[in-house]
């Protein structure tokens, strides 16, 4: 009885009209899956395909529907993927996610106009969505909710620096808008940095599954532990491991640079103390810093270190503007 209801369920998510509740179980199987657990793919011959085979489903469950094509992988043996769904999940669930999912329709309505959040120098801001999704917005930054937000879906701008806990919702994707880039979730927890000063961009993921774009066409599709920076000059972008500590370590007052340019040197000295940096000096704008920046540390204590690296001295010029020479 189960293996046929699942069938039925997975040729609905085929064709596009399986109900929310429907395509929730579907992608809760997917989800199901971690770096280590490729060979549960059904079909799959080895790792390589598999991973082909994860990233072909990743790209369906972000893409919105009207981009999406039939896909190969439901066409794979019936038995083996009612066998990995019925491990995960019971018909009793799918009543169950039926109810859930008419609850958070009518907990969602469109915002009727752009709401918008910001921070000073030395500020971070703790912000929570009404989709249950928490927000920590670092210094100098500004997020915006766009007008309709939690209708269709779930767009916000964001300029500068946030590290988002996205609630999951499969029918609501939660769209970044960061400028060169844009970021596109159902729920997962990850940071983007997207700063107006500096030329690189940054995209992270803590867990869960992101897909990053610029001008229509995919970047990347991240899963947890991955990153990838774009670089706005070139338009060029590169993909890696993530550090934590260098990409979400100004959560916890702690900020790692490992060859990192002047402005992003400034931009971070103006994040924590307010401060802006001048130079005329070549060095000190060519020089690539390998420092650790506490939150907690007095700003004197940062500044005579850096002119210890530099071998350079400063004068504060007015209180909030600092000039290396």
């Amino acid at each position: 009885m189960r293996y046929s209801i699942f069938k039925r369920l997975l040729r609905k998510y085929e064709n596009g009209t399986a109900t929310s509740a429907e395509r929730y179980l579907v992608e809760a199987w997917y989800d199901s899956f971690d770096e280590d657990q490729l060979e549960r793919i059904p079909g799959a011959a080895n790792a390589p395909e598999a991973e082909a085979t994860r990233q072909r489903i990743l790209g369906r469950l972000i893409t919105p529907e009207k981009e999406l094509k039939q896909p190969s992988w439901l066409r794979r043996s019936w038995i083996q993927l009612a066998a990995s769904l019925i491990l995960i999940s019971a018909v009793s669930l799918f009543f169950y996610l039926s109810d859930r999912e008419q609850v958070k329709s009518e907990a969602l309505v469109g915002l009727q106009q752009e709401q918008v959040y910001t921070t000073k120098p030395k500020e971070i801001k703790r912000i929570y969505l009404k989709d249950n999704t928490s927000i920590l917005l670092n210094a100098n930054s500004s997020l915006s909710l766009l007008k309709g937000f939690g209708k269709q879906d779930r767009r916000v701008r964001l300029r500068g620096e946030a590290h988002f806990e996205v609630s999951r919702d499969t029918i609501r994707p939660f769209i970044i808008d960061a400028g060169e880039i844009h970021v596109r979730v159902l729920g997962t927890v990850f940071n983007v940095r997207a700063y107006a000063t500096l030329n690189d961009m940054n995209v992270s993921v803590n867990s869960g599954k992101v897909q990053v774009s610029s001008k229509g066409h995919q970047l990347a599709l991240l899963t947890k532990g991955r990153g990838v920076t774009y670089h706005k000059n070139s338009g060029k972008y590169e993909l890696g491991e993530m550090v934590p500590a260098m990409t979400t370590g100004w959560t916890e007052g702690r900020i790692v640079l490992q060859k990192a340019s002047f402005e992003e040197l400034a931009q971070n000295i103006k994040n924590i103390y307010g401060l802006t940096l001048h130079t005329k000096d070549h060095k000190v704008k060519s020089f690539k810093y390998n420092v650790t920046l506490r939150s907690r540390q007095p700003a004197e204590e940062a500044l005579e270190m850096l002119m210890k690296i530099l071998n350079k001295k400063y004068i504060q010029e007015d209180p909030d503007g600092i000039n290396i020479y």
